[in-house]
């Protein structure tokens, strides 16, 4: 066995490799029967093998080459496409920015264009205010034509100082010009707006609320005499109080007879009471307006408490017309329209307010004219 075994061992093993290589070199890799046109056509070699195994390596590594080849191709598209992205949100961020400055542009020109007809419609209110009075109609008692004029002011007002205008003689004269007696100042009625759309209206010389010392005529009808003498009992009764336990009963019963008084109001005006004539329809709707004010005030009571039932700091005590129209920039009041028998002080103010508004502008003229010749 032993002997046999050495007989079929190779003698030249190199030469059997070298052998093999060539044979797989030589024979095409077809099948077994074509390699070996014998007898035997199932039969398979181990030179079959070998050339399977080498056309599998040739097969694996031409894939393996076409699959980097694709690889670097989809690197490129991907490339490209990061790069198309790009340019994209560069184009998109670049079109934002343009459309946004149309937009803006757009937006300027249309307030431009907005100031620019505010300017002409207040000038040419002001040339109705200044030289055609008899054209105001009732925008000086309404306090509108007051308010326009102290818009107008309120930028030069504040700094105002009458020492600045010259000689003693001059500050004398524009004092008396621009003077106001308490009794002027007594009869203006001024307007504070807070949260809410509430407001705040009363005297500029006492700053009390729930002004009750006139009534509009559809509230002075007999029949709402005693809802009347009730709400002005609780109203006194509301502002002498200063501890907070009583002041929150008193605001109580003032609420429950304000809303006894816009009952008996509501049921005594009738559709057709309002109907009758413009004359009651009107006087309905001022009572309905009056008792709103009240009620708003009656809110503002109950928000700063007792003793507070307005700041001092509203109240106006002097006697000229520049710290009065300072002295309502300042605390952000205007005026109201004024009670009856109390226009005349409108009309007074109202002259006053439309001399001062031509000297400001004729002394602007002539400072913008002599900055111009230096």
């Amino acid at each position: 066995m032993i002997r046999m075994m050495v007989l079929l061992r190779p003698r030249f093993p190199c030469l059997l490799s070298l052998f093999f290589i060539t044979a797989v070199a030589v024979v095409p890799s077809r099948n077994a029967a074509a390699q070996f046109p014998f007898t035997y056509p199932y039969y398979y070699g181990p030179a079959t093998a070998a050339s399977l195994e080498i056309q599998a390596e040739a097969q694996y590594l031409r894939a393996y080459g076409q699959v980097q080849r694709d690889l670097s191709v989809a690197r490129i598209h991907h490339a490209e496409a990061q790069r198309l992205e790009l340019a994209n949100a560069k184009q998109a961020l670049h079109d934002h920015l343009e459309r946004r400055e149309l937009l803006e542009a757009e937006h300027n020109r249309q307030i431009a264009k907005r100031l620019k007809g505010a300017r002409e419609r207040n000038e040419r209110i002001l040339e109705r205010l200044k030289n055609h009075p008899e054209l105001n109609g009732g925008e000086v008692v309404t306090g509108v034509a007051l308010n326009f004029l102290k818009n107008r002011l309120d930028s030069a007002v504040v700094t105002f100082r009458s020492e600045s205008m010259g000689s003693r003689e001059a500050v004398q004269e524009v004092a008396a010009l621009l003077h106001v007696t308490p009794a002027i100042v007594h009869a203006l009625q001024v307007r504070q707006h807070l949260s809410k759309g509430e407001t705040f209206v009363f005297r500029l010389d006492e700053g009390q609320p729930l002004q009750v010392d006139w009534w509009p005529p559809a509230l002075r009808a007999p029949e709402l005499k005693d809802a009347r003498s009730q709400f002005e009992v609780a109203r006194a009764k509301a502002l002498e109080t200063r501890s907070s336990a009583d002041f929150d009963g008193c605001i109580r019963k003032l609420l429950l007879r304000h809303a006894a008084l816009e009952e008996a109001f509501l049921k005594m005006q009738t559709r057709a009471t309002r109907l009758k004539s413009q004359q009651a329809w009107v006087a309905c709707n001022d009572g309905k307006a009056f008792l709103q004010t009240l009620s708003g005030e009656i809110r503002r009571m109950e928000k700063l408490g007792p003793g507070a039932p307005g700041p001092q700091t509203l109240v106006y005590q002097g006697t000229e017309l520049p710290e009065l129209l300072a002295h309502m920039v300042r605390n952000g009041l205007e005026f109201a329209p004024a009670k009856p028998a109390d226009e005349h002080a409108y009309e007074q103010v109202f002259r006053m307010l439309r001399d001062l508004y031509v000297a400001f502008k004729a002394d602007e003229a002539q400072n913008e004219s002599a900055t111009e010749k230096q």
